[in-house]
């Protein structure tokens, strides 16, 4: 993890990679921030009901120095920031006003993690290297299909040759044709979906430049990534689905197409004219 303005966001999408005893830590965190301010490293180990060396290796795995270089970053968030949100799912008694107002704060606090997540300067590089690429491939697959759809025709839209199959077969034959000179984006929540890591294996052995979009910074696929972009959600509606997954997703891939955009303005204003006019004869005025 890179950016870290927010400790509190950090420890929420760090949380399910730590161990048992980190997690205790971790959630006695979230639901006292304004205690923890207070502790001397005893008193918290104390609160905590671990040992104190568990909360020095807690503090590095959520990349911080040591104990006081955590409450100092802690120290630094605004007021509002320690609030945990409360999460979201369906149930019988909820109303329409109520499913509305849940899902906005939901997508509200999503983007806003999301953000605080992934420093500017990734989406710098990231779109650098799209805008150079020769092709740039996208791999995903079941829901995660849909926001790499979307990107696609985003970036064709603007002159980018962009490759992507629905078909998990076919992503894995597009795989064997990646060069150097490309870029793969992959989109596993989990990191752990068995083609996507295959495809990103054949990507990453060809010395592609290669990107990935996940909730796991220490999965199979985050091994074989150069830059990695974090979503961040956690909340379910029936069935554990989660509820804003896609929408960090779709936010980030937005960022990426409006970034490499405007590194490559003309290109893109000159396509975008173009197919403007080709896609009229789809019009029935």
């Amino acid at each position: 993890m890179e950016n870290q303005d927010n400790i509190i966001t950090t420890i929420r999408f760090l949380k399910p990679e730590l161990t048992a005893s980190e997690q205790q830590v971790a959630d006695y965190i979230l639901n006292n921030p304004d205690r923890v301010l207070d502790y001397s490293l005893a008193q918290f180990s104390a609160s905590c009901e671990v040992g104190q060396a568990t909360i020095i290796r807690f503090c590095r795995n959520i990349g911080c120095s040591g104990y006081s270089d955590f409450k100092q970053k802690l120290e630094n968030i605004p007021p509002d920031y320690l609030v945990q949100t409360p999460s979201f799912s369906l149930n019988s008694s909820q109303s329409v006003a109520d499913i509305e107002s849940g899902i906005s704060q939901l997508y509200k606090d999503t983007i806003r993690r999301v953000t605080e997540l992934n420093p500017q300067e990734n989406f710098e590089e990231a779109s650098r290297r799209i805008a150079s690429a020769r092709h740039v491939y996208l791999f995903s697959i079941g829901d995660g299909l849909v926001p790499a759809q979307y990107v696609c025709y985003r970036f064709m839209r603007i002159g980018i040759t962009c490759l992507f199959a629905q078909d998990s077969d076919m992503q894995l034959i597009e795989a064997s044709s990646i060069t150097a000179d490309d870029v793969a984006i992959a989109v596993s929540h989990s990191g752990e979906t068995r083609h996507v890591v295959t495809a990103m294996e054949a990507a990453h052995s060809a010395h592609a430049y290669t990107i990935g979009i996940t909730q796991s910074s220490r999965s199979p696929m985050a091994n074989l990534c150069d830059m990695l972009f974090y979503n961040s959600t956690s909340d379910f509606t029936i069935g554990k689905v989660l509820v804003a997954q896609r929408l960090a997703e779709t936010y980030i891939f937005e960022i990426l197409y409006a970034a490499t955009a405007i590194k490559i303005t003309e290109k893109a204003k000159r396509t975008l004219q173009y197919s403007s006019e080709l896609l009229k004869s789809n019009k029935l005025s």
